[in-house]
């Protein structure tokens, strides 16, 4: 019989990043303001700088809250750290961090963020030019291989 004591286990805690739930609506929020962004920018409401400007801010703070330094989410622990994810998330991000990596400050959190980012463009180009379900499971497929790779769930069957 379990402690009762022991009910609110991290995996219960509301901000936990063990929680695929919680790092799956993270990851869509995140998508789907860059969209909102990218829709302003085509209306002429944004400018060129404005959306840089608050991109990089976005990236910034959720490259914080996965790498363990935004004390709002409860980090898995020895993963959701500079340290835990980085040599997972290079090899994801295979070419991309190659080419990439200086623009991100050698973070590859920043760069899996930016590489979302680029997605949300690419598939939004894709949609326009007549190819909305193509663009929309690509989408898809990338938020869930990055929840994966941000839970540590990526290299399991």
């Amino acid at each position: 019989m379990k402690n009762p004591k022991m009910a609110q286990t991290a995996d219960n805690h509301e901000n936990y990043l063990g929680s695929p739930e919680l790092v799956e609506r993270l990851v869509r929020d995140y998508c789907a303001q860059v969209h909102d962004m990218m829709r302003e920018r085509g209306q002429g409401t944004m400018s060129k700088e404005e959306f840089k400007v608050q991109l990089s801010a976005m990236i910034n703070r959720n490259a914080d809250i996965f790498t363990g330094r935004d004390p709002a989410y409860k980090k898995i622990v020895g993963w959701n750290s500079p340290y835990g994810m980085f040599i997972a998330l290079r090899q994801v991000l295979g070419e991309f961090w190659t080419k990439y990596a200086s623009e991100y400050d050698d973070n590859p959190a920043k760069a899996l963020f930016g590489l979302l980012a680029t997605s949300v463009v690419e598939n939004g180009l894709k949609a326009l030019n007549g190819d909305p379900d193509a663009a929309g499971k690509d989408m898809n497929h990338r938020i869930l291989l990055a929840c994966r790779v941000l839970t540590n769930t990526h290299r399991r069957a």
